[in-house]
């Protein structure tokens, strides 16, 4: 019996380990600490299968590597640390203080590899000299970071020509370098680039894919790179932020968050999270002496400043392809520089770059800098301007008398035209007071003729309609009460919420509304209709229309019903005899007639429609009938007392 047990427990061990064996061959090494030598002469390569230090032999493992302490690498034209061949490796930086002045990145991601970067407390990667990114991430390969808490950090520095995080630099511009993905999905990450290079992203003509999805980011570029974006000469590759804090700060003549000098993203595209973005060259978009790509918003908050002559979504001589906002609250203002100035969205001075601005949802200010139009180009552009407002609330401004606040900039020679949908809300200002646009039209080509419009006191946001299509109204601008409505020629019906009551106006295309021509809408009527009940006959009295609150004298009843006299109206549950007070509610009322049976006994040649009490109606042969059982009653209670006595 003893061996069967045995027997038995050994299956039910073995078959237990073969249950946990894929698990545990992915985790049963556990965390593996990498010490380097004290002189910085021996870096690591973490492949599949383990991790082999400068000169020695493979080590295998398949755990969590983890790297604590200071080293300062002395390796000549390697990376000190390198994940390679396909690897998928999570590396825990733990308090770790990396530098060199040599050679390569100092951590280098490549051969299709995957470097999850996790933080515990605070690290640094930092390049002292030298060209090389502090982290490198070649083309095919994946780097993601997350801290283990939000304080948990990382600061990271990259040489020149060079990213802190990215792509390591291209041979020329018509053969870029092209680098991996980066991903930050959390911890807080401060990166500085090189000269001519992205913090984030792309070195001197190289690009790489961003992805932040969380976390907090400061990216400062280096001269002539952004925060986020290419190198210097560079075009392509997507930055993607959906959620976390971004601060992406350019310099020289790179855009804050896009293109270096000469350079510009493929993509930029913002569903969430709260972007500020800044540079003189622009906010937003490609770097000087170069147009290009395209920005998306969709979500979340943004805050684009040009901080000299540039757009702040846009450019300075330069703008984007395109660029569309569908959602989020997106502030963006143009910089000024003595006479020169970029517009809130769109180009700056001197650009010959077509604009096309998309907006369709969203709340958006867009404010222009000196000679700049809110939305369009800056001070002597000569490309075309193209705006589509078809929903959103837009309010965009300009500091100066001779710029079209929707349109070209001072002096501008290009062709402008600005397309208004139903949906579209736009509020124009100029230099802090209300003024309309002059040149607007419909997705059908039709003028439409501006319209002022001063809303009710109280009026609730998004409960405005024309013709029963609902608009949202703009947010106002300081004091101002008025906004503009573009519409056709021709009148149409307005309506909007005011402490829930609906009130109305109509306006006539180029005709001003002021708050005096609202109308509040009258209290509704309900309906009092009567009813003789079944089997009787007779004309109903008058009905009547009455709101809610009012007083009504119940009339007497024109019914007859043989064999029966009236007794009042019934309503609700309630009866009621005619020449009561009835107070209306706030639905319709039909009162019924209440009729009590004429006894044998009594008269009963007609239903009589005489209006007694309804609290006491006649009831016929009731009484007799009451008597006789209280007779009986007495009776009943004599009977019992003489038998007691």
């Amino acid at each position: 019996m003893k061996r069967i047990r045995a027997g038995a427990a050994g299956m039910v061990l073995a078959f237990g380990l073969l249950m946990v064996s894929p698990m545990a061959a992915v985790y049963a090494q556990g965390e593996q600490t990498l010490s380097f030598a004290a002189d910085g002469s021996k870096g690591v390569t973490i492949g599949a299968k383990g991790y082999t230090f400068t000169g020695g032999t493979l080590q295998e493992h398949t755990g969590t590597y983890r790297i604590t302490g200071s080293t300062d690498f002395t390796i000549g034209s390697a990376s000190p640390i390198t994940v390679n061949g396909g690897a998928d490796a999570s590396v825990l930086l733990d308090g770790a203080v990396l530098s060199t002045n040599q050679g390569r990145a100092l951590i280098r991601v490549a051969g299709n590899s995957t470097l999850r970067l996790v933080l515990r407390g605070t690290n640094r990667v930092t390049r002292t000299a030298g060209n090389g990114c502090g982290i490198q991430v070649d083309e095919g390969s994946t780097l993601i970071i997350s801290g283990e808490s939000d304080e948990a950090s990382l600061d990271v520095t990259g040489g020149a020509y060079s990213p802190a995080i990215g792509a390591q630099g291209g041979a020329s511009a018509a053969a870029p370098g092209v680098g991996g993905k980066v991903v930050i999905q959390g911890g807080t990450v401060t990166a500085a680039g090189g000269s001519n290079a992205a913090a984030i992203g792309g070195g001197r003509f190289s690009y790489a894919d961003v992805e932040i999805s969380g976390g907090t980011v400061e990216a400062t570029g280096g001269d002539n790179g952004p925060g986020i974006g290419t190198g210097r000469e560079a075009a392509g590759g997507t930055i993607l932020i959906s959620g976390g804090t971004v601060v992406s700060k350019g310099a020289g003549n790179a855009a804050g968050l896009g293109g270096g000098f000469k350079g510009y993203a493929a993509e930029i595209r913002i569903t969430n999270g709260h972007v500020t973005a800044q540079a003189d060259r622009g906010g937003i978009g490609p770097g000087l002496d170069v147009s290009g790509g395209r920005v998306v918003i969709t979500g979340g908050t943004v805050q684009a400043t040009g901080l000299k002559t540039g757009a702040g979504i846009g450019g300075t001589n330069s703008a984007p392809a395109s660029v569309v906002i569908e959602g989020g609250t997106v502030t963006a203002q143009g910089g000024s520089s003595g006479a020169d100035g970029g517009a809130g969205i769109g180009s700056g001075r001197n650009s010959a770059a077509a604009v096309d601005v998309r907006i369709s949802g969203g709340v958006v200010f867009a404010a222009g800098g000196t000679n700049a139009a809110g939305i369009g180009n800056g001070l002597n552009a000569s490309g075309t301007v193209s705006v589509t407002v078809t929903g959103g609330v837009v309010t965009a401004s300009t500091p100066h008398a001779a710029a079209d606040i929707v349109g070209n900039g001072a002096s501008a020679s290009g062709s402008a035209s600005v397309t208004l949908g139903w949906k579209a809300s736009v509020k124009t200002v100029r230099q802090d007071a209300a003024e309309a646009l002059t040149s607007a039209k419909n997705s059908s080509g039709t003028a439409l003729l501006s319209t002022a419009v001063v809303l009710p006191a109280g009026a609730a946001e998004k409960a405005f309609s024309v013709d029963g299509e609902p608009v949202s109204f703009p947010a106002y601008h300081e004091n101002d009460t008025a906004f503009y409505l573009y519409m056709p020629a021709g009148e149409a019906a307005l309506t909007c919420l005011v402490d829930e009551k609906l009130y109305t106006a109509s306006v006539t295309a180029g005709e001003a509304v002021q708050a005096s021509d609202w109308r509040e809408p009258a209290a509704p009527a309900y309906a009092v209709t009567y009813s003789g009940g079944e089997g009787a006959t007779g004309t109903a009295p008058e009905g009547a229309s009455l709101e809610e609150g009012a007083k009504l004298t119940l009339p007497a009843c024109p019914f007859v019903k043989e064999g029966y006299r009236f007794g009042g109206w019934s309503s609700g549950g309630q009866t009621y005899a005619a020449g009561a007070e009835f107070t209306m509610p706030g639905q319709a009322v039909t009162f019924t007639a209440v009729w009590t049976k004429i006894s044998d006994a009594a008269d009963s040649s007609a239903a009589s429609p005489a209006d007694p009490p309804a609290t006491s109606p006649e009831t016929g042969a009731a009484v007799p009938m009451a008597g006789l059982f209280l007779a009986f009653g007495a009776a009943a209670v004599l009977v019992v007392n003489r038998k007691r006595s």
